[in-house]
């Protein structure tokens, strides 16, 4: 599972030309959310609609964060971890995410997990001290570990394990863009790119022009080699992408900010798993999930889920599904 507060995004906006629509302004809003830069780019609206849409969706953005902050004591996540349970009502966001986080634990069988905090913290620790965490450290958390003892009765959630923490930082970001989204949509926006951490691109940048987004190439590289991987032009989309490229525990970063819920530590096939697909809650979720089931496994969950994925494998080779829109696919 991914802890985003320290994570290098490996998503961005490529060069692209001017994004307005003909006669019509472009607006923009940029803030601090997460841990990340977050951003929306609004395109094809009169200036004082867009500024009102963008406004209630970087709102809305906010309300996500502030449900799910580690470092808030007050936040609902936060009062789960410390106290075993939260009254959390059915329409707020922590009850649905926590939703989401199970859907995808059961489809990934396990390899999604929110409950891999106890882990994450156990590794930050001890990287704090300047080692890695031993596995006679990791093995006693272990028992706090599992999704099938988070549990929603009514307007509570409730955790089964004294030790059971969660996070969740491998879901939240894109369920963020998802909401905001939505937001843009009820004020009228038909062409926007919502970045949340987990970009999910609406009809055009401009007339007949989808968005263009970059995948950054997560592979050591010369100084003077390109960063992209790859660049999508993309609409009515989210993309996502989990990698080992973000905060590690250890200077080989075989140890990093993704664990195996499974072991405790990172998996070690792949480098980067990015994935396309219809709203960035799935991206985000399935590419978390796909570092952790490998290539073969990962393969099969992105054609169930009916997504597309480009992985980078440990050993460097690039591996895209047949309808990656990109130069790999």
């Amino acid at each position: 599972m991914r802890r985003r507060r320290f994570l290098r995004g490996c998503l961005a906006l490529a060069a692209t030309p001017a994004l307005a629509h003909d006669g019509e302004s472009r607006v923009e809003r940029h803030a601090l959310a997460f841990g990340t830069r977050v951003a929306i780019t609004i395109a094809g609206l009169p200036r004082a609609q867009a500024e009102r849409a963008a406004d209630a969706a970087m709102a809305r953005i906010a309300r996500v964060e502030r449900a799910v902050d580690l470092h808030d004591p007050a936040s609902p996540l936060a009062r789960l971890n410390r106290d075993g349970v939260v009254e959390a009502p059915a329409d707020g966001d922590l009850a649905a995410l926590m939703r989401h986080a199970l859907a995808w634990s059961a489809r990934s069988e396990g390899a999604f997990d929110v409950t891999i905090q106890p882990l994450w913290q156990r590794h930050f620790s001890a990287w704090a001290q300047g080692r890695a965490a031993s596995r006679a450290e990791l093995r006693p958390l272990m028992a706090a570990v599992g999704w099938q003892g988070i549990a929603i009765e009514g307007d509570h959630i409730r955790l089964a394990a004294p030790r059971m923490q969660c996070t969740l930082n491998g879901l939240a970001q894109g369920y963020a863009s998802d909401a905001a989204w939505a937001v843009l949509a009820a004020h009228g926006v038909r062409h926007a790119l919502v970045d949340a951490g987990e970009p999910f691109a609406a009809g055009f940048a401009r007339p007949g022009q989808p968005w263009r987004i970059g995948v950054r190439d997560p592979r050591p590289r010369a100084a003077d080699a390109a960063d992209w991987l790859d660049v999508l032009a993309i609409n009515d989309a989210a993309l996502a992408t989990s990698g080992n490229d973000g905060f590690a525990f250890t200077r080989d970063r075989r140890l990093f900010h993704i664990l195996d819920p499974r072991t405790g530590v990172s998996p070690g096939e792949l480098q980067s798993a990015t994935v396309l697909a219809a709203d960035a809650c799935t991206a985000d979720a399935l590419s978390t999930a796909c570092m952790v089931l490998g290539r073969r496994r990962a393969l099969d969950a992105v054609a169930e889920a009916g997504a597309q994925a480009l992985l980078v494998l440990h050993d460097g080779r690039v591996v895209a599904t047949r309808g990656w829109p990109g130069r790999r696919g």
